[in-house]
């Protein structure tokens, strides 16, 4: 009896061994033969398990925003049509993005809430941005919206908490630098977040986004950006009365016909 069992854990660890050979498969715990049976060690480990390997940071796209890649082009596209005062021309600026639409109805180079748009619609964009009728549109202003399409207005305590942590970290004269800036926390560090796929390394949108804003909005010619002008544009206050109407985000800032009226 005692061989006969002495000769099945024998067949059962051979049968295991063979099984791992043809599957090509390593055995991490140790199998002991205790005479007449297999004994799995969960002490004894013949090789650790290696660290999974992450694959590049990836932006995961949304229907509702531009990628980090989108805003770098139309921000470098539209500042190559400005002027020496980073103004563009408000015709300028409506025949690129029509023709931009026509060429990315069937593409994915825009995200889908703008795909979804018409010809009117960039009429309105331009009306609001020009509101006074001069002719021009600034660089700024459309390139800083664009760039924070879903986030809210920045207003109200939120004006005052990110106006007070900008001049926390300034010079003195009104002016910060680029180390600075893209370290203070915001108001949009939640809503420009991206999702993470854990296959990959993290994929930090809000940082890159807080880059671009610096480059969007720094004086021409240094690496400081002015605070107050970089506020007042972030507020919106050229372009609807806070008092009347407040847009609930950027986005609707730039299409909303209730900026047209007021």
């Amino acid at each position: 009896m005692c061989i006969r069992d002495r000769n099945e854990a024998i067949d059962k660890m051979t049968l295991l061994l063979r099984q791992a050979i043809e599957n090509e498969e390593k055995i991490q715990k140790e199998h002991q033969l205790n005479y007449v049976d297999v004994v799995i060690s969960h002490q004894r480990l013949n090789y650790l398990t290696p660290p999974i390997k992450l694959l590049p940071a990836k932006e995961e796209t949304d229907e509702n925003r531009f990628s980090i890649t989108q805003l770098y082009v139309i921000a470098e596209a539209l500042k190559s049509i400005s002027n020496s005062s980073l103004q563009i021309e408000s015709n300028q600026v409506l025949d690129y993005f029509q023709r931009l639409l026509a060429y990315n109805r069937s593409s994915n180079e825009l995200p889908e809430i703008w795909r979804e748009l018409r010809s009117e619609d960039f009429n309105i964009m331009v009306k609001i941005l020009d509101k006074n009728e001069r002719g021009f549109i600034k660089w700024r202003s459309i390139c800083t919206y664009i760039c924070l399409l879903q986030t809210p207005i920045l207003d109200g305590e939120n004006y005052e908490s990110y106006r007070q942590a900008l001049f926390s970290v300034s010079d003195g004269k009104d002016m910060v630098s680029y180390t600075k800036f893209v370290e203070v926390e915001c108001w949009f560090d939640i809503t420009e977040q991206c999702e993470h796929d854990a296959r990959n390394h993290k994929f930090d949108r809000v940082k890159i986004l807080k880059e671009l804003l610096f480059y969007i909005n720094k004086r021409p010619g240094t690496d400081k950006l002015n605070i107050n002008e970089y506020l007042n544009n972030l507020s919106g206050r050229e372009y609807f009365s806070h008092d009347k109407y407040v847009p609930s985000n950027y986005h609707e800032l730039l299409f909303s016909e209730e900026d047209v009226y007021n």
